[in-house]
């Protein structure tokens, strides 16, 4: 019998794609997303994430070394790609003469919004699981990682420099007040219209925070 040519044991019909680690590692953290979503963090079981990958639990610790280092990963993805944009977005901006200073604050709104919706299912499974260190987790991990950031572009959002704003209370505002609005939207059920969301929130800010340019 001929045999058909061009043909190979991988485009055979039900046959397994293999990953690289890279691919896995990504894999294995979406899976862990909608784990720690379900059960909350202290609920989710290795094994609970291993399955919902496909893989087996030893296989899963050959990746990573703990389920808490695989939440911070969950989290860390949305969060660097934030800050990446941020940084680059706000510095471009504010070298445009024909860009006035307050959309440069909206555009860092809409960006912190963003992120903020993304990863509001995985703050609150954090937020809410009894007895946990999460419960920690805006002070020792989300308030520092964006305190960074915004340190850093605080002079082309505002037209100030570091020196002239009280940092924390500005991050803390920043944070909260756009934390607070995805997480009431998901407990509510409702999707958040970022553009409009940050522009309210940007009349807010810029009264008292941006410099006017020219």
């Amino acid at each position: 019998m001929a045999r058909t040519a061009g043909k190979s044991s991988s485009s055979k019909p039900g046959a397994k794609t293999r990953l690289n680690a890279d691919e896995r590692r990504a894999q294995i953290i979406a899976s862990a997303r909608e784990v720690f979503v379900e059960q909350g963090v202290n609920g989710a079981r290795s094994r609970d994430i291993a399955e919902r990958a496909g893989i087996t639990e030893a296989y899963l610790y050959r990746h990573f070394h703990s389920k808490d280092e695989i939440f911070q990963l969950a989290i860390d993805e949305p969060l660097n790609r934030m800050i990446a944009t941020l940084r680059d977005e706000t510095r471009e901006l504010a070298e445009r003469s024909d860009v006035p200073r307050v959309e440069v604050l909206q555009r860092s709104h809409e960006l912190l919004l963003d992120c903020m919706v993304e990863i509001a299912p995985l703050v609150a499974a954090a937020l809410l699981s009894e007895g946990s260190t999460n419960s920690q987790f805006y002070v020792d991990y989300l308030f520092p990682r964006l305190r960074g950031v915004l340190e850093l572009v605080i002079p082309d959002i505002t037209g100030y420099p570091v020196k002239a704003i009280e940092l924390d209370m500005f991050v803390d505002s920043m944070i909260g007040i756009h934390l607070t609005i995805a997480l009431e939207h998901l407990l509510e059920n409702k999707k958040v219209d970022v553009p409009y969301v940050a522009k309210q929130v940007t009349k807010m800010f810029a009264v008292g925070v941006v410099r006017p340019q020219g």
